[in-house]
């Protein structure tokens, strides 16, 4: 897309997007060919991102830069706090799927209560509840944790649809980004159309990738 072109980030495999000749000045670190909103800050490597996306325990800087000198970091009740300090969904602890970086998501999930399922929650202290005792204004859990004041019913995604690129789901307490079908999500927010001629023997012969899918032609003497 055009609109990439000369954004601080190199989208193209060899960067050209970023070149000298594209841009008419050459980004470096504090070096922007355009400032950034008032929406956005920037990076010290010099490209621009969205406010909330700082100090979100997701690096988006290439530098790292909007993750550091961060306030000490708290998981919301909805989540679990990995060893590195990032904060998953309690759903996904003990999913057999590795979320935390460290993996501490799915240590001694022997001796973790085993929460699955859309009508369940898990609450801080492990213990699982039905959804539907949460944000009930009454203590279903010993630490109070089915009941956040300040996040009970609050719909994230109608704020910037809640930093997600495609779709937003919000919950009775937190939210999480998704994508459409034939897309993939790359960080906890964008989503990347899914390659499919990657796949081996997808197509017999040529195999053109499309936003949303994919399709196959012949080489030329054959027909499909």
């Amino acid at each position: 897309s055009k609109s990439f072109v000369c954004n601080g980030q190199g989208d193209c495999s060899d960067h050209s997007d970023e070149s000298l000749e594209q841009c008419g000045c050459q980004p470096a670190p504090l070096v922007k060919c355009s400032e950034c909103s008032v929406s956005e800050v920037q990076c010290g490597s010099g490209e621009c991102i969205y406010k909330k996306w700082r100090c979100d325990r997701d690096p988006y800087c290439k530098d790292g830069s909007d993750e550091i000198n961060c306030p000490s970091w708290t998981c919301r009740p909805d989540q679990f706090r990995c060893e590195d300090g990032n904060c998953v969904h309690r759903s996904r602890q003990c999913s057999g799927v590795r979320d935390c970086l460290d993996g501490t998501d799915e240590a001694n999930c022997n001796n973790v209560i085993q929460c699955s399922g859309p009508g369940k929650f898990k609450c801080r202290s492990g213990e699982c509840i039905d959804i539907n005792k949460v944000c009930n204004h009454q203590r279903d859990s010993k630490d109070w944790g089915d009941e956040p004041l300040k996040e009970c019913n609050i719909n994230e995604c109608l704020v910037n649809n809640g930093g997600c690129s495609h779709i937003c789901r919000d919950f009775i307490i937190g939210y999480e980004c998704d994508c459409p079908a034939g897309f993939e999500l790359v960080d906890k927010r964008t989503c990347r159309d899914i390659d499919e001629c990657q796949n081996p023997g997808i197509c017999s012969q040529i195999c053109i990738n499309l936003k949303c899918g994919y399709k196959c032609e012949c080489s030329r003497g054959y027909q499909m």
